[in-house]
């Protein structure tokens, strides 16, 4: 029985290397391609938002400076504006977490800040256009 066992975890454990190495490859193609798209229509708030939601999904969080630049480029445009605002409020829960150095733990006042500035901005336009 121990025998069975140790042939199985002889031939699961290259099984799962590869599993692995498939999932890292695909993950490194989906970031390849939406940051092609991204350069290819820089101007599409489309591009950026799939850029921006593919980023997260694999976790690799997309720079504050390009969050920034989509908020200045799409400024009327209701999803980025609100992609932007929540990528603020996840820097924020993420900078509040026990063990988190005190020089990032300090950005988390400004982060806030900057999340309610863009989402009060998203309501007030909102507002605008029913009214």
């Amino acid at each position: 029985m121990i025998d069975e066992r140790r042939g199985f975890l002889r031939e699961a454990i290259p099984v799962a290397r590869v599993v692995g190495e498939l999932a890292v490859e695909l993950r490194m193609r989906a970031k390849k391609k939406v940051e092609e798209t991204l350069l290819k229509l820089p101007d599409s708030a489309g591009a950026w938002l799939l850029h921006f939601r593919v980023m997260t999904s694999l976790d690799k969080e997309p720079v504050r400076q390009e969050v920034e630049r989509a908020v200045a480029r799409f400024s009327d445009n209701p999803q980025v504006q609100k992609e932007a605002g929540l990528y603020f409020l996840r820097l924020v829960l993420r900078e509040g977490e026990p063990g988190v150095d005190a020089s990032i733990s300090a950005q988390r006042s400004t982060d806030l800040a900057r999340a309610e500035e863009i989402l009060s901005s998203l309501t007030s336009a909102s507002k605008s256009r029913d009214a």
